[in-house]
């Protein structure tokens, strides 16, 4: 059984306190009486490869650079062309 504090779950789950402190009020991560958070707790576990997996995919689709969208020029119309 590991114990670790909301900053140390944060760091390990890849996301910011602020963030963290809006899934333990959604109860999407279970914290005991003191405030401390059970890693091998399996609602913590579930979350915790969840957020993982996520992290992975978004790291490894943004490493494709994206394509330029192409422009298409035209002259402006003269008065007598109008």
């Amino acid at each position: 059984m590991s114990i670790v504090n909301r900053a140390a779950f944060a760091a390990i789950c890849e996301m910011s306190i602020h963030a963290l402190n809006v899934y333990i009020s959604r109860n999407k991560v279970a914290i005991m009486l003191d405030k401390q958070i059970d890693t091998e707790n399996p609602l913590n576990l579930a979350f915790k490869k969840k957020r993982k997996q996520m992290v992975r995919k978004a790291k490894s689709s943004s490493s494709v650079a994206p394509v330029p969208k192409e422009r298409i020029y035209t002259k402006p119309l003269s008065a007598s062309q109008v």
